[in-house]
């Protein structure tokens, strides 16, 4: 019973204050994977230049920062080339909805020009207004949140210090949150990696057959590649859409249909599940549940946290011996990856406390 008013409760909380925890959430999961990029950069550099710590944050964090704005600068190219071509879209959207309807048996055919002529566009102007700039007052508040749990971090040393007040029960709190920090690395480090596994041969295939912004339907690739199952329709159905708006036969929209549905269920389906599997293999079950519930009760931005949120879950539940059941039912197989040794975790606390980043251990 208190189980279930719990469950209840924090549930009311999500929806309640949704438009506060979203930005928060998604501000702390951007966080993570800046934070885990630029040790992965700053890794690559020699050991001369990694013995600064400020040093380390502001190379590490100046690389992100340049290749997220190259990559939006190269976007934006690949949108404005989309909007160019807009009268080809239309013209063979036409042709296929008229062979569309001469299949069903459809005597009179309304292009799209007509039918956006009978909606109301001023008011439809107005709601994709309102929409965007409700969107881009989120991505800022979402930026001020990561640019303030990077000052929050910088302080955490002295707060787990002060909250423990012996020197005892303070390792054993950097050793409990480095373990866990080091799982949900584990955790972005693969979906990250198995995502450019999908996103590359997205852009190859693309660009080869002449498609419009490969780039830019790469990028969502990526991005969908976070979201298990649904993700992977989407990764294979927007550029087959594509596909069929630019060219006007459908031997390339063929091709593409069949190559990126090979490429999305592999990566998806066998590389993640066996990577997974090696630091925290959970149940395929769980995770489609955790992406629909977190899809019911915060719309696209829970779909996408879902999965980080249940691996810290299930992290968490493992490093405990009383939760230790929830972390097995969480589990795919009932089996649990080993616990760091004494000497990785305080290796792990090492770093944590302000120690060299660019030793990073390696993905269980």
């Amino acid at each position: 019973m208190r189980i279930a008013v719990t469950v209840a409760a924090v549930i009311w909380i999500l929806i309640t204050a949704r438009d506060v925890l979203q930005p928060l959430a998604v501000g702390l999961l951007f966080w993570l994977v800046l934070s885990a990029s630029t040790r992965k950069i700053t890794s690559l550099l020699p050991a001369r230049f990694r013995r600064g710590k400020t040093m380390v944050r502001i190379i590490g964090a100046s690389s992100v920062v340049i290749i997220l704005l190259t990559l939006g600068v190269f976007v934006a190219e690949n949108i404005a080339q989309l909007h160019a071509n807009r009268a080809i879209y239309e013209q063979n959207l036409d042709h296929w909805l008229e062979m569309g309807g001469d299949m069903i048996g459809l005597t009179e055919h309304m292009s799209v020009s007509e039918l956006l002529g009978r909606i109301e566009l001023t008011s439809f102007a107005l709601s994709i207004a309102g929409s965007t700039a409700a969107y881009l007052g989120a991505l800022m508040g979402v930026l001020v949140y990561v640019v303030f749990i990077f000052v929050e971090v910088e302080a955490m040393d002295k707060k787990i210090a002060a909250f423990a007040g012996e020197p005892v029960r303070e390792r054993h709190i950097r050793r409990f949150m480095s373990t866990v920090k080091h799982g949900v690395d584990d955790f972005l480090g693969v979906q990250v990696f198995v995502g450019m596994l999908q996103a590359v041969p997205t852009y190859v295939l693309l660009a080869l057959l002449g498609v419009d912004a490969p780039l830019f339907w790469s990028v969502l690739v990526l991005l969908f590649s976070f979201i298990p199952t649904i993700g992977t329709l989407f990764g294979i159905a927007l550029p087959t859409a594509m596909t069929l708006l630019q060219f006007g036969t459908l031997e390339p929209v063929l091709i593409v249909g069949v190559v990126l549905g090979i490429v999305q269920i592999t990566c998806s389906n066998v590389i993640l599940t066996q990577m997974m599997s090696k630091s925290l293999n959970l149940s395929p079950l769980v995770v489609l549940f955790a992406v629909f519930a977190g899809g019911a009760v915060w719309g696209i931005t829970g779909a996408l946290i879902a999965v980080p949120v249940l691996t810290i879950i299930a992290i968490v539940c493992a490093e405990r011996e009383e939760w230790r059941p929830v972390a097995i039912a969480l589990s795919s197989d009932g089996s649990l990856p080993p616990r760091l040794t004494d000497a990785e975790l305080d290796a792990l606390a090492d770093q944590s406390a302000g120690g060299d980043t660019g030793d990073a251990l390696p993905i269980r």
